[in-house]
């Protein structure tokens, strides 16, 4: 009877916290692809220029892209975004929206990249950090997508 009680609690505590199931790594695509918007806010933290097909933003460990606004991207435009996680901690980007569901994992103080096409219709598209507590806590950029 206990053995039953204690496995519906765990089953029911697993449960309530959202936990891939099977193993599956953060960057793995079955849960990539199953979070197509952040879990957090949006905040404004400086903007870029993106118009030239480049940008560049530091990842912080204080839960923030820098800068995490790429303004002045053109429908169709192929986009290298360089990343450097200046932290100590691994951080990530994945941008569903964009061509990019499997998340970029950079490791502390290293640097990655991604590239992909600008969605055809302008707009705003987010991308994040797929890491446990990232997004919720505010590691969200965007694409700003321009006519």
């Amino acid at each position: 009877m206990r053995l039953v009680l204690a496995l519906s609690v765990v089953i029911a505590v697993a449960s309530a916290c959202d936990l891939p199931r099977s193993g599956a790594r953060s960057d793995s695509p079955s849960v990539a692809a199953a979070v197509q918007k952040p879990r957090g806010p949006f905040m404004p933290n400086g903007d870029v220029d993106g118009s030239g097909g480049r940008a560049a933003s530091d990842m912080l460990d204080q839960m923030r892209y820098a800068p995490n606004s790429i303004r002045n991207v053109r429908p169709g435009q192929s986009i290298v975004l360089t990343v450097k996680n200046s932290g100590s901690i691994v951080h990530n980007v994945v941008a569903p929206e964009l061509g990019v569901p499997r998340a970029v994992r950079v490791d502390g103080g290293k640097t990655g990249s991604l590239t992909f096409t600008a969605p055809a219709t302008p707009g705003r598209y987010l991308w994040w950090c797929n890491e446990p507590g990232h997004a919720e806590a505010g590691m969200i950029g965007e694409f700003v997508v321009t006519s």
